[in-house]
């Protein structure tokens, strides 16, 4: 069990690792497109999450991106807004996309190592 539970934790690490390639790539070819600002972002959190949807729907287990607290797409949107924050900064489009790649890798990295979940609306609180 020690060593199916190990794996399971290699893949996540890989994972993160593709969604950082994935979001850069997305957010790089829609603005290298001139596409605006909220295209880039979200082709960015589109080609990162899918990508990671797809792997999990082949193996048949619950997407990543779809479990209720997991800060997923919240790191593919960060990193796509770390890549837009570069190149508007004035740094060319391949270290803009470096940086984005980046950013999402230690977002995702530092959720996955300290378990990191975004709050989860249990609906309204009752009335008195």
């Amino acid at each position: 069990a020690h060593r199916l539970e190990s794996r399971q934790r290699a893949i996540l690490w890989l994972d993160a690792v593709a969604l950082s390639v994935a979001v850069a790539a997305g957010a790089g070819i829609a603005l290298s497109d001139g596409a605006p600002v909220p295209v880039v972002l979200v082709m960015g959190v589109m080609t990162g999450c899918f990508g990671g949807l797809m792997r999990d729907v082949v193996a048949n287990e619950l997407p990543l991106v779809l479990k209720q607290g997991e800060p997923y797409a919240t790191c593919a949107l960060g990193g796509a807004g770390a890549l837009l924050a570069a190149h508007a900064s004035g740094i060319e489009p391949g270290k803009a996309a470096l940086i984005g790649a980046i950013f999402t890798f230690v977002l995702r990295g530092t959720a996955l190592a300290f378990g990191w979940n975004i709050p989860v609306y249990k609906g309204r609180p009752p009335r008195n």
